[in-house]
């Protein structure tokens, strides 16, 4: 991965987790969001999709997915629920799947 989009990947992943993490609790070993968590997480599809739009390139695109992907991962996100979340991200960027190495 090219040092620009090492850092789309690491912004987006922090941008995730920041805006998630206060809405995120821990359930049985998987994490489910609270009452106000689904507009968080509106939030953070529509910021990633603004950063989407300044990267011209398809690899910068993938970076974007990977650091969402890997912020639920670190959130310890459910990964059936998660992987929906990633697919619907890749829709929502127009992107085929993406094999995250988590």
């Amino acid at each position: 991965m090219d040092p620009l989009a090492q850092h789309i990947n690491e912004r987006a992943r922090q941008l995730t987790r920041d805006l998630l993490e206060p809405h995120t609790e821990v359930f049985k070993g998987a994490a489910e969001l609270t009452a106000s968590g689904s507009r968080a997480l509106g939030i953070v599809n529509s910021e990633l999709t603004r950063l989407a739009l300044s990267c011209p390139q398809t690899e910068e695109k993938k970076a974007i997915i990977e650091g969402f992907s890997r912020a639920l991962a670190q959130l310890e996100w459910n990964a059936e629920d998660a992987a929906d979340l990633v697919r619907n991200l890749e829709k929502e960027l127009k992107l085929h799947p993406v094999q995250s190495s988590q």
